[in-house]
C-alpha cells in the first residue's frame, strides 16, 4: 500500500525559520501549514502565540526553538526558553545539540543538557527534538549522540 498525500504530509515539519522571515511571511507559511495539514511548523520563538492562534482547532502542531541555531547557549536559557514557548502554545520543542561540548568529548554535559531539557519539556506536556549539526561533527560523534 502506498502512503496516501495526508499520510507524507504528517510527516513534515514545515521550518520557518530563516532569520529573514517576517512575520506576514510566518503567517503564510502557517496558513499554508495549515491547508496541507503537515506535522508542525517550526517557527521562532516569538512566532508561537501567532502559530498557536492560526493551528487552533486544527491539528498541525506548533513548534519553537530553543538555543537555536548553534546550540551554545546556557541550558537554563534552552530550559526557560522551551517553557515559555510551550507556555505561549508550542507542543514541539527542537533544541540543537551544543557542538563545542561534543566536539570535545565532554558527553556527560551533553546528556545532562539533553535530559534537563527534556524533563522541561515532557512535564508540560510537550515532545523534544534534537538536532545535531552535522556539518560539523564526525561519524563518531554522530554514533554517539544517536
Amino acid at each position: 500500500m502506498y502512503p496516501t498525500f495526508e499520510d507524507l504530509a504528517k510527516m513534515i515539519d514545515h521550518s520557518l525559520l530563516h532569520p529573514t522571515m517576517t512575520d506576514a511571511r510566518v503567517r503564510a507559511g502557517c496558513e499554508l501549514s495549515r491547508s496541507y495539514g503537515v506535522a508542525t511548523a517550526c517557527v521562532k520563538p516569538y512566532s508561537v502565540p501567532m502559530a498557536a492562534e492560526i493551528f487552533a482547532g486544527s491539528d498541525v502542531l506548533v513548534c519553537a526553538v530553543a538555543g537555536f541555531p548553534h546550540g551554545n547557549k546556557h541550558t537554563g536559557i534552552k530550559v526557560a526558553g522551551s517553557v515559555r514557548a510551550i507556555e505561549e502554545g508550542a507542543e514541539e520543542i527542537d533544541i540543537v545539540v551544543n557542538s563545542g561540548k561534543v566536539l570535545g568529548g565532554d558527553f556527560a554535559v551533553v546528556r545532562a543538557e539533553v535530559a534537563e531539557i527534556n524533563a522541561a519539556c515532557v512535564s508540560r506536556g510537550a515532545v523534544l527534538k534534537v538536532i545535531f549539526e552535522n556539518d560539523y561533527l564526525g561519524k563518531d560523534q554522530i554514533k554517539r549522540l544517536c
